[in-house]
């Protein structure tokens, strides 16, 4: 910047004003550079070089110590004299934690984010840790190098060039945490009744028959079934449908939770961790095949529900059990956290109910339907993820659960002068509290019959 603001006050003064004997405007120019650089927070020095001829030495005035940076000006005339300002200062402003997690959010094209990180992750300065004999696949940690010249100001000693590493692990550190504490959403899903199922949530004339025709797709009823269950009591019915699509829809920390489940699997690929052979089945699978069971999950308690969609695989159901158990194998205490796992296992995540709910029948004979086939298989988990956000109608807030992920997903190491490492949490502590929106989720079984919109709430 100091560059581009010294050759445009350059730029405007032609070179014939810019004589060795117009001593006066030489100094004005000299000026106005110094303040181009002074604006942008640089302290500057000015430095005159008499050019060498055959058989001549070089002339410099005196001036300050200190390093460089910004750009010359050549001189027209005789003795070719060639002005250089020099930048000596740049002190970062810090950054604090909340800062860096609340920074505004300015989406950007993927390549142009990659073409700004080249000079970052390219080269030797971005080095991930190598799993042995299996190739140039990266293993569960990195170091990033960055190269610094420290310059000294005022003092005659020589430039010194030197780096700073800073090492990342995404593996289960000893003594590290993030905590996942519940906050209210800052944005969520408002639901609302698509315009053909709009009686099924109002009482209208067109209720009884509404109702009838939403739900014989799914379930498997007599006429005389529906007018016992529901004819009597449709007003019951509506109201509660009514009051569950009410509260707005946030699904962000089961995001998160699929997000953590994609990135194991990963490392499960590159042979970073173990795969997992007896997944938990903690989360009961509940099939709305009745009328009976639709009554008894439309006025149950509230509670969280994994909606697994029409016809699912068991595969899937599986998976979803295992996101719904949300690593509970962690309050196994030591045991636990002397095996291998990555650092998002080993967070303390809020440990809700839940249960995972389904319409149509399981399919047995589609491909990659085995239990256990999204094992070491990362991109049959993406689709998985597509899939939930699909049915649940929740792609909008896949983006803030990757950001929640991403910054409780690894820890910074410190190594002392002894050569003993500690890990920290970014805030710089061992533990660090993380706000996730607390998730609501009990209307997404009526996801067949509802519509959801971004919208931000107020206090």
């Amino acid at each position: 910047g100091n560059a581009a603001l010294f050759s445009a006050a350059g730029a405007s003064t032609p070179a014939s004003r810019l004589q060795a004997g117009s001593e006066g405007k030489r100094k004005s120019l000299e000026a106005r550079a110094n303040m181009c650089a002074l604006a942008s927070g640089f302290t500057t020095v000015a430095r005159r070089v008499r050019a060498r001829n055959p058989g001549e030495s070089s002339v410099q005035d005196p001036g300050q110590t200190g390093p460089t940076m910004v750009g010359a000006l050549s001189r027209a005339g005789p003795e070719k004299v060639r002005t250089k300002v020099e930048a000596k200062k740049f002190e970062a402003e810090l950054c604090s934690f909340q800062e860096l997690v609340n920074i505004e959010n300015n989406p950007t094209m993927l390549s142009e984010a990659l073409q700004r990180l080249q000079h970052t992750v390219g080269g030797p300065n971005f080095a991930w840790e190598k799993v042995d004999g299996y190739g140039d696949r990266y293993g569960g940690a990195v170091d990033v190098t960055y190269e610094l010249i420290l310059w000294y100001e005022g003092v005659d000693v020589a430039d010194e060039k030197t780096r700073i590493t800073t090492g990342i692990s995404f593996m289960h550190c000893p003594g590290v945490a993030y905590i996942y504490q519940p906050v209210v959403p800052v944005v969520s899903l408002m639901i609302s009744p698509r315009t053909s199922m709009r009686p099924m949530f109002d009482m209208d004339p067109r209720s009884f028959h509404t109702f009838k025709l939403a739900w014989r797709h799914y379930l498997d009823f007599g006429v005389s079934d529906y007018r016992i269950i529901v004819g009597d009591q449709l007003e019951r019915w509506t109201e509660r449908c009514k009051k569950i699509i009410e509260r707005p829809l946030n699904t962000v920390y089961w995001l998160m939770l699929m997000v953590g489940s994609y990135y194991h699997e990963v490392l499960v690929t590159r042979r970073v961790l173990n795969p997992i052979f007896e997944p938990p089945d903690t989360a009961p699978i509940i099939c709305v095949d009745s009328f009976v069971a639709l009554s008894t999950l439309l006025f149950s308690p509230e509670r969280q529900v994994l909606f697994a969609g029409i016809d699912p695989t068991p595969s899937y159901l599986q998976w979803l059990q295992y996101i719904g158990d949300q690593h509970s194998e962690r309050k196994e205490g030591k045991n636990f956290r002397t095996k291998p796992g990555t650092l998002f296992e080993t967070n303390e995540f809020l440990d809700l109910a839940v249960i995972v709910v389904y319409y149509g029948r399981i399919q047995q004979k589609v491909k990659e339907s085995t239990l256990l086939s999204w094992v070491a298989n990362p991109p049959l988990v993406k689709t998985y993820i597509a899939k939930y956000m699909e049915d649940n109608r929740c792609g909008a807030q896949l983006e803030q659960a990757i950001r929640l992920y991403t910054v409780s997903c690894a820890a910074g190491r410190r190594t002392s002068e002894q050569g003993d490492e500690t890990w920290y949490c970014w805030n710089g502590l061992h533990v660090c509290d993380i706000g996730v929106p607390m998730p609501s989720t009990q209307a997404t079984f009526l996801s067949p019959f509802v519509v959801t919109k971004p919208v931000a709430l107020h206090c």
